[in-house]
């Protein structure tokens, strides 16, 4: 269920980003002379939940499963042993995750061609004038997997304990060297509760529920009032 999930989000943030306007909008390296160009060079964000449970150490369990199969060679994920810094700081390595891209790469395909039927069943609806993605190659997507998403990639725990985040960050940043796209432009959050307090996850287009069906089910009926973006729901 990770597994498919993820390929979904990192390959739609891969269609996305060879979209007009979205070239450098997960660029977290780049910065800009002023925050109008740091503006718009941020076309949005791209963000995906998991909720695992209630429970606080669920999710950063949860984050570090995330980080273990960015790892691990597909099917031996609890083989893998993280070492401090990966678990503390969950850490996304970009070389890992190119590694899994290689040796899966038709399970990631895939996900390509989905997206092409949706936007085609959505196409023969009234007033809906999708943008076709048939004219991205999966040559293409790969490359920006490669060079674009795996290098910008974050994972963040939301809740209320002192050592992670209370609160998504899509404002345009600041530094020393400039301005820069919101440090959330391309996040996958672990979260609990603090989804039901007006939490706000803008660009959410993946959610993966693991707890049960009616709690899960109560959870979107909040989520969904609170939440920008269009999401594709895997319940489990």
């Amino acid at each position: 269920m990770l597994s498919d999930a993820m390929r979904c989000f990192l390959v739609g943030a891969a269609v996305r980003s060879l979209q007009p306007g979205w070239e450098a909008a997960y660029d977290h390296e780049r910065r800009y002379e002023t925050e109008a160009d740091a503006r718009q060079a941020a076309a949005g964000p791209h963000t995906m939940l998991i909720y695992p449970s209630a429970r606080k150490e669920d999710h950063f369990s949860t984050a570090q499963d995330i980080v273990r199969w960015t790892l691990a060679v597909p099917g031996k994920e609890v083989e893998v042993a993280l070492d401090d810094e990966l678990a503390e700081l969950l850490v996304v390595p970009r070389d890992a995750l190119a590694r899994r891209l290689s040796l899966e790469e038709e399970q990631w395909s895939e996900w390509l061609d989905r997206f092409e039927a949706t936007r085609i069943g959505f196409a023969s609806l009234p007033h809906t004038p999708y943008q076709p993605i048939s004219s991205v190659s999966w040559l293409q997507v790969r490359a920006a997997l490669v060079g674009h998403v795996f290098p910008n990639l974050r994972i963040r725990v939301l809740n209320s304990d002192p050592v992670s985040d209370d609160r998504p960050r899509f404002e345009i940043g600041e530094d020393e060297a400039g301005f820069h796209v919101p440090p959330d432009s391309l996040s996958i959050f672990v979260a609990g509760n603090v989804l039901s307090r007006g939490l706000t996850l803008e660009g959410l287009t993946t959610s993966l529920f693991l707890r049960g069906l009616s709690a899960a089910s109560s959870l979107m009926r909040t989520s969904c009032s609170c939440s920008a973006g269009t999401m594709s729901t895997i319940m489990h």
